[in-house]
């Protein structure tokens, strides 16, 4: 698995071979698929591999959450440009994975079972959203997460026509009109807004 992601990484999902990676890894073909029946399962077993680490990441955000309060928007400011500077780490890699998203439909189940178990994390928060409102909450978030996805691979690679710190901004934004529409004590999205009367 780590020698096909280095070579998905370097040379692309879809000119990447089962005898490419065997070879990489100083095995047969056969014992490749002693292990896996595709290159698209392999990728898909990445994914899942990748799951504690990411959801470590999404706890974090769960715990920024609880917090909410005047500082709110910059620490969700803070813990995106976080997120995207690991895509940014791993730009390639995410690439290849997108590739095969599109090319694979087992793939993109895995990826999308990814960004499920990264909302559903997130129990703290829902734990505080009326219990008639979780579903659509739990809608709104997922939608987010993905679309940030699609942002950050774009953005990762320089492929996103719009300044990294303005891109920032607008993410946390969007973010924060998702995640305080649920808080009835948060002010929501105005606070990203000066208040009339005080200083920008």
């Amino acid at each position: 698995m780590e020698v096909a992601q280095q070579l998905f990484a370097a040379q692309g999902y879809p000119e990447t071979t089962v005898d490419d990676i065997a070879r990489a890894a100083g095995a047969s073909r056969a014992t490749f698929y002693l292990h896996f029946k595709s290159k698209a399962e392999l990728m898909g077993a990445s994914i899942d591999a990748s799951v504690p680490m990411a959801i470590e990441t999404y706890h974090v955000l769960d715990e920024q959450l609880a917090e909410d309060g005047p500082q709110l928007p910059s620490r969700l400011r803070g813990w995106l440009a976080e997120w995207l500077e690991r895509w940014t780490d791993g730009a390639q890699a995410s690439h290849a994975t997108l590739q095969a998203t599109m090319l694979e439909p087992e793939v993109e189940m895995h990826y999308l079972r990814l960004s499920e178990a990264l909302v559903n994390s997130l129990v703290g928060y829902f734990d505080r959203v009326p219990a008639g409102d979780r579903a659509t909450a739990r809608e709104r978030a997922l939608v987010l997460e993905i679309m940030t996805q699609r942002i950050f691979a774009l953005a990762s690679r320089s492929k996103l026509p719009v300044p990294e710190d303005r891109l920032l901004d607008i993410l946390a934004e969007f973010w924060l009109q998702v995640f305080a529409a649920d808080h009835p004590e948060s002010e929501g999205p105005d606070r990203l807004r000066p208040r009339p009367g005080s200083a920008e």
